[in-house]
């Protein structure tokens, strides 16, 4: 394992999704999407915030020019094979009405 890949932070769900789908665009259509088409094919309006949170979790770099995200070839090709990369941990979710189904039955 990279120094580089030891410094890498888990991606949430959206983050791998936003992943992925930059790579499969860019193996597809041989460039890089613009953040208007990654958006789209995400289904996800804050693509430009997720972009942000890849770099600075480690996953991407940028170069500063239009469509100049520098992926990794180890991240390139994980994601292009479907390989599993590593996902921070599901949070639980809250229980709708769970203080009333906790109360149910409960004389005030």
């Amino acid at each position: 394992m990279t120094t580089t890949e030891t410094t890498r932070r888990p991606l949430s769900q959206q983050q791998d999704h936003v992943l992925r789908s930059l790579c499969l665009f860019t193996v597809r259509y041989r460039r890089q999407p613009s953040l208007a088409q990654l958006a789209d094919l995400c289904g996800v309006s804050t693509v430009q915030r997720q972009i942000e949170v890849l770099e600075a979790k480690g996953w991407i770099g940028r170069s500063g020019g239009a469509r100049a995200i520098e992926i990794p070839q180890d991240v390139f090709d994980a994601a292009v094979a479907g390989k599993d990369l590593p996902l921070e941990p599901q949070k639980p979710k809250a229980e709708k009405n769970g203080t009333q189904s906790q109360n149910k039955g409960k004389k005030r």
